[in-house]
């Protein structure tokens, strides 16, 4: 079986409009309940902004459950999303809800806000999304501003990306093409697995890093067996923690898609 190739990519995310130029519309929760449903029409031209407050350490998803076109940003977390898990800080979050492709007429959209309590471990359970030839897991670190998303494609060729949303943390390149050695901890019952990478840091429209080093299948394995994994940057410093719930399911995903 050939060696899968996983190149390493972080992006930081940017919020491409400030939301208190205009006034939002607070979302509000019915007493005992932890999600709230909004509707509306995303406009042909132009933008909704709509908030909601948040306690910290709290577990937040937003997902939109109708609209095909529509998408939605949150101010210093995410840009152009249709859905989108977080850890909450003690704040009021504003959300921009807009068509991603440019239309002729307004759409009529249902978004799904969802706030929970303190999330046992910390972070959230890995999801697995397929279809189109393609297997994707992504999950939620401990820090609630980190996102991983696995993925891969039917024929061997695979990828596994890390999302940064906010300021770049400490321990990796600053400065464009600069590069610098990462170990990828994994935590399980057999003791922990380490994996080294090196990160190339890229500008442009966003920041990102990329490995070039190859993962096989005992990555994956070993993903699928932990309890934890934990990225270390230059000199050994933590950049991000994840839980590894749902890690198995999400493997298993992987190679009945992509055969590895």
């Amino acid at each position: 079986m050939p060696l899968v190739i996983f190149p390493l990519l972080l992006v930081a995310l940017f919020w491409t409009q400030p939301a208190a130029a205009q006034s939002c519309t607070e979302i509000r929760f019915a007493r005992g309940a932890s999600s709230a449903d909004i509707t509306g029409a995303a406009p042909a031209d132009g933008v909704l902004c709509y908030s909601f407050a948040t306690g910290a350490g709290q577990q937040a998803q937003v997902r939109v459950l109708e609209g095909r076109n529509t998408a939605f940003s949150i101010e210093g977390l995410a840009d152009a999303r249709d859905d989108l898990a977080f850890r909450t800080e003690a704040k009021t979050y504003r959300m921009r809800v807009f068509q991603l492709m440019r239309a002729a007429r307004d759409e009529p959209f249902r978004i799904r806000v969802s706030v929970t309590g303190d999330a046992a471990g910390g972070g959230a359970a890995w999801r697995s999304l397929g279809g189109g030839g393609t297997a994707t897991a992504q999950g939620q670190a401990r820090d609630g501003r980190t996102e991983a998303t696995f993925q891969c494609r039917a024929g061997g060729l695979a990828r596994v990306t890390m999302q940064i949303h906010g300021e770049p943390p400490a321990g990796l390149p600053k400065r464009d093409g600069e590069s610098a050695g990462v170990v990828i901890e994994i935590e399980g019952r057999a003791g922990p697995r380490r994996f080294e990478t090196v990160l190339t840091r890229h500008d442009g429209n966003d920041q990102w890093w990329d490995a070039v080093d190859a993962f096989g299948s005992d990555f994956l394995d070993a993903f699928a067996a932990g309890r934890t994994m934990l990225l270390r940057g230059a000199g050994g410093a933590e950049v991000a923690r994840f839980d590894l719930s749902g890690s198995a399911k999400a493997r298993r995903a992987m190679q009945a898609t992509c055969r590895f």
